[in-house]
């Protein structure tokens, strides 16, 4: 009688677990393509709705119910916290007036602050720019930014110092 080393036993277990687990892949594709590779069906709406269930709100149900908490406090503070806003009153001929009066005097300060000039009654215009400088910078030229005139330059270590 010889005996079976240990290898040998291993290698006669596989096998038979090997053939059962091939049996069970057989049958679950079979389930799965319905019988001999037949054509995928598309899924229905329920069982899409069904799936969504399962897969995105059973997993997370702490956080929906917190999510749910939250909007239903939201709603709440909405409800119990509504004030009715006081109406505004209504201007009568003479507010009107008085207020056309106010934004007149505010246009004539505008334009007076404008021009340099107070305006003069309600016909004041506002003044055309000028297109060439005013006197005080008619004698200077304006030079770029960083522009180095020699003559200008500080001559001998004293001018440093």
């Amino acid at each position: 009688m010889k005996t079976k080393t240990l290898r040998e036993h291993l290698l006669d277990r596989d096998a038979a677990v090997t053939a059962r687990l091939d049996a069970l892949r057989r049958d679950v594709l079979a389930a799965e393509l319905g019988g001999g590779g037949a054509a995928h069906r598309s899924p229905t709406a329920l069982a899409v709705l069904r799936t969504l269930w399962r897969e995105l709100v059973q997993p997370c149900g702490g956080t929906w119910a917190t999510l749910a908490a939250a909007w239903v406090a939201v709603l709440a503070f909405t409800v119990l916290g509504r004030v009715d806003a006081p109406t505004s009153p209504r201007l009568n001929a003479d507010d009107a007036v008085a207020l056309h009066a106010l934004w007149r005097e505010q246009r004539q300060l505008l334009l007076t602050l404008e021009s340099g000039r107070p305006a003069v009654g309600a016909a004041a215009t506002p003044q055309p720019e000028r297109s060439t400088p005013p006197a005080r910078d008619a004698g200077r030229v304006l030079k770029p930014l960083g522009y180095y005139e020699p003559s200008a330059a500080p001559t001998g270590v004293a001018a440093w110092a």
